[in-house]
């Protein structure tokens, strides 16, 4: 420092002596930071120890939205507001007041030209505390979070999965928001949301940027908002019983109400945005030696047939009884009673069946068949439960339905049926192991957040007609990509031989596997009995046995083909030899069995002078 380099020379004089009032409220935040126990600013004293890890990992997941000229603005207005507002650059974030949020939407909200809904339950008794953090999103809206997860607020609020309450600010609102904005009432039946009057439903639909003009007389009328599957909204006006055949302009008549589909979307863009964005991800390491030392069993449901958290895959061909034996695996599962009559089943599990191919009065019919056959009571069983609705892997609606209901239901097993009306593909991507194997991911990271088991009830490729088409399926018979890679246990169904029309016999194979290590085979042979006589007749056999069955299955058939062409007796012999069957004593025991049956009946054979003993087929 010199007169030539003027070193330590004021250059401008001091127009303002700082105070204490001049730092930002969270001055003593930064003390931790500048003396490294921190790496990063604590937000909010509010937010205590047992939350700040879930916080962080919530703020490490978001997407890093730049400030804009709108982001800049709010900021502003709520700085100046009276509550405490502070710019958190360690984790991009905003801290501030939701009464001020709530204010500054309805006192300034034209003049800044903030879009959507926003309200609050809190009173702002405290501004000099904040109650909430704001994560920036795209054209100025932010993502609101109120400190501490499971926290009550307004009914346009929502909570994440990890039970963080939150909403947009400046954003356009979704259908929840707009619907209960306005008062309305969610169906958790049919979806949708539900409108005392068809008035309040015309505001949550300009809410989403759909204007609606109704007649007055309907305006009183009771309505309903829903989402079409490809996210449009959809409008559902009631009619009373004397309007049943009066009809709306421009809308399509129902007996009962008028429907009518709009080209508004009722998701908004940065929903999308977010929902698909990549989360932080930690991948577990486990040491060699713990590997080593670590207990890791497998727990069966079913001994050697179910194993519990892996997902398994019911296949079979067309008609080969993949829905009976599902249901007859559903009630072994909730009432602990042995599956097919002889697999001992563990403590009952409550279950979910969703199917929805058969119908439910086929289900209910197939069930009670199998219950009587059991002992057990259907209406008595209450850890076992139905619908014929089945969730779409390619809708987010569909999956947080999904996950609401198991959260509710609490059952151990899913089992959906058929898995290609739960997962639907394009012909294009059936043969795409990559795009089957996202779809059916989908399905399975839901029920393992729940811990359930999932079932997929699937087809088989169709065989040739001849070769192997009556031998025991493989796993590689599954159809479509990604099933067999997919599944870590499976129970395939096939055909022993034909299935004649009428009987209800059913003569099977049954291959049990799993990557746990049980396998086996069975030859199941099922009576269902006919319409109007259900019944559940059940015989499980080795495959030595079903093989020899089968065999000599097919030589009684051929000795009574062979008599029939005889009407009026041939000898044991040429009956044989007609039936091209060896005659030996397996043989033999099956042609006595026929007479014993009284199927062959005794017949003198005149052939030349002579008298021989014979047989025919009886009338």
């Amino acid at each position: 420092m010199n007169e030539e380099n003027e070193g330590l020379k004021l250059i401008k004089p001091a127009e303002k002596t700082l105070s204490l009032s001049d730092l930002p409220s969270n001055w003593r935040d930064h003390i931790e930071v500048v003396t490294r126990r921190r790496s990063k600013v604590r937000v909010q004293t509010e937010l205590t120890d047992e939350y700040l890890d879930p916080f962080e990992a919530l703020a490490s997941s978001r997407r890093i939205v730049p400030l804009d000229d709108m982001h800049n603005a709010i900021i502003d207005e709520l700085t100046h507001s009276g509550f405490s507002t502070i710019w958190v650059p360690d984790h991009h974030l905003l801290q501030t007041h939701t009464k001020a949020l709530a204010k500054l939407m309805e006192e300034k909200g034209k003049e800044l030209n903030l879009k959507g809904i926003f309200q609050t339950i809190s009173e702002g008794s405290n501004p000099g505390s904040p109650n909430c953090f704001m994560f920036p999103l795209d054209n100025g809206g932010w993502r609101v979070f109120r400190f501490s997860p499971g926290v009550s607020e307004a009914e346009t609020w929502t909570q994440d999965k990890e039970g963080w309450t939150n909403c947009c600010f400046n954003c356009k609102p979704n259908l929840l928001t707009a619907s209960r904005a306005m008062g309305a009432q969610e169906d958790p039946d049919q979806g949708g949301y539900v409108f005392d009057e068809a008035s309040k439903a015309v505001e949550a639909a300009e809410a989403l940027g759909q204007k609606i003009e109704l007649p007055v007389d309907l305006e009183g009328h009771e309505a309903k908002l829903k989402s079409h599957a490809d996210g449009r909204l959809i409008m559902e006006i009631n009619k009373t019983s004397e309007e049943t055949s009066k009809r709306l302009a421009g809308w399509l008549n129902k007996s009962d109400r008028w429907v009518k589909l709009f080209d508004v979307p009722t998701v908004q863009k940065h929903e999308t945005i977010e929902r698909d964005r990549d989360e932080r991800v930690t991948i577990p390491i486990i040491t060699s030696a713990e590997l080593d030392q670590n207990s890791y069993q497998v727990k069966y449901l079913i001994p050697e047939v179910l194993v519990e958290g892996q997902p398994c895959l019911i296949a079979g061909s067309e008609k080969s009884l993949k829905t009976s034996i599902t249901i007859d695996l559903a009630i072994a599962l909730a009432a602990g009673v042995p599956f097919l009559g002889e697999f001992a089943a563990g403590e009952p599990c409550p279950t979910a069946v969703l199917s929805g191919e058969s119908g439910l009065s086929t289900i209910r019919d197939t069930a009670k068949a199998i219950y009587q056959a059991r002992g057990v009571s259907l209406a008595d069983l209450d850890t076992l439960v139905w619908s014929d609705f089945l969730p779409q892997a390619t809708s987010h609606p569909h999956l947080d339905a999904l996950h609401r209901m198991l959260d509710e239901r609490k059952p151990k097993v899913l089992i959906l049926d058929p898995s290609y009306l739960s997962i639907p593909v394009k012909a294009s991507e059936a043969g795409n192991l990559h795009a089957q194997g996202a779809l059916l991911r989908r399905i399975n990271d839901v029920c393992k957040a729940q811990g359930v088991t999932l079932a997929l009830v699937h087809h088989t490729r169709k065989r040739p007609k001849t070769g192997s088409r009556y031998e025991p399926a493989t796993l590689s018979d599954a159809s479509w990509s990604g099933y067999a890679e997919f599944a870590r246990q499976w129970l395939l169904i096939s055909r022993q031989k034909e299935y004649e029309p009428g009987t209800g016999q059913h003569a099977l194979w049954l291959c049990v596997g799993g990557s746990a290590g049980h396998s086996s085979l069975w030859g199941l042979d099922i009576d269902e009995g006919v319409p109007g006589a259900k019944q559940w007749q059940v015989t499980l056999s080795s495959p030595d046995e079903a093989r020899a069955n089968k065999k000599a299955g097919s030589i009684r058939q051929r000795i009574l083909d062979a008599a029939s062409a005889f009407p009026s007796g041939e000898t044991k012999t040429v009956i044989l030899t007609t039936a091209k069957a060896r005659p030996d004593a397996k043989t033999r025991a099956i042609f006595d069995s026929l007479v014993n049956e009284g199927l062959l009946i005794h017949q003198e054979v005149k052939k030349r002078a002579a008298t021989y003993s014979g047989f025919r087929l009886a009338s």
